[in-house]
């Protein structure tokens, strides 16, 4: 008998079809074990997937392209970029990273000292986390605008600054800040300068 083989995108073949399918959603939906890496998607790649993030060190990770919820879990000394998030955005143990992310919910926990330039549907939330600094989501790509369509979420609609901390109940804000004018990095354009940004 013939037996069927199932050859995964970059060409590694598997006898059992479950084996290549869950290679497969690693090979195209993560970025993971990675050091010292530009890690890259470009527009129309994962099209509202949802994607993970995982374990990388002094790493830039680039992806201009609308996804579902994404988890970001163990990265120290990163930078990332995210298009357009629909559902949640997922940082986790995360240490001394920049992010510049639009997404509807923005939820931290076990983070460090994280700078976060932030376009967000609703309250973003932290918790067991220290040393958060926020800003206003600043840059973009030509294709975001549509991405934002394609997300459901609404460029007027900003909330980045509303931060609620689960582990702060006096409200004294000890565990994050607001970045000050002086404080704020370049726009980050990853693909070409949009001018002038949408957002």
């Amino acid at each position: 008998n013939r037996i069927m083989v199932y050859t995964a995108s970059d060409g590694k073949v598997f006898e059992k079809r479950g084996e290549w399918k869950k290679y497969e959603f690693t090979l195209m939906c993560t970025f993971q074990k990675q050091s010292g890496k530009e890690l890259t998607k470009s527009p129309g790649d994962l099209e509202g997937s949802p994607f993970d993030i995982l374990d990388l060190e002094d790493c830039t990770v680039i992806i201009p392209d609308h996804t579902s919820q994404m988890g970001i879990e163990n990265l120290k000394n990163c930078r990332v970029f995210v298009g357009a998030c629909s559902e949640s955005f997922f940082l986790r143990d995360c240490k001394d990273c920049v992010i510049y992310v639009c997404c509807k919910q923005l939820r931290t926990r076990d983070c460090e000292n994280c700078t976060i330039y932030l376009y967000c549907k609703t309250e973003p939330i932290i918790e067991k986390s220290s040393g958060m600094k926020f800003g206003c989501f600043i840059g973009g790509y030509p294709e975001q605008e549509q991405h934002f369509k394609d997300a459901q979420l609404d460029p007027s609609v900003n909330k980045w600054s509303q931060v609620f901390d689960f582990n702060d109940e006096a409200k004294t804000g000890e565990n994050w800040s607001i970045l000050s004018d002086a404080d704020y990095a370049d726009p980050w354009f990853p693909l070409a300068p949009v001018d002038p940004p949408f957002i």
